[in-house]
């Protein structure tokens, strides 16, 4: 998966590549190949479910494979590699939040976005 995989925003008829524009949802993408949603090659809406950051990650120095984290409040977590470990940040409430692992940042999300309290999409 080179590229984030065939289901990625760049390849579905909502995305307008001259602008970076989802137009199903009226937001900008900036990393169209590792972004996904629900949506995905849909031909009508509503927009269903978060934006989804399609990310590597890795534990104690093995790749294990492709993960989709959802935005948080409309914005992308930033997923960093390095020594072997993956490393998920956002900052929420002007606190900065770091995960180890993508499950311990889905339960934050849970507990914590407006995405899956209120079920609207960001």
């Amino acid at each position: 998966m080179p590229n984030g995989g065939s289901h990625n925003c760049e390849n579905c008829l909502h995305y307008q590549n001259e602008k970076s524009l989802c137009l199903l949802r009226k937001k900008l993408l900036m990393n169209s190949y590792w972004t996904t949603c629900q949506c995905w090659g849909l031909e009508e809406g509503p927009a269903q479910g978060p934006v989804l950051a399609v990310e590597c990650c890795v534990e104690g120095g093995q790749n294990v494979g492709y993960v989709e984290l959802p935005y948080f409040s409309g914005r992308r977590p930033d997923v960093e590699t390095c020594g072997g470990e993956t490393k998920i940040s956002i900052t929420y409430r002007c606190k900065d939040y770091t995960f180890a692992t993508p499950e311990a940042y889905m339960k934050f999300w849970k507990e914590n976005s407006l995405e899956s309290r209120n079920g609207k999409c960001y």
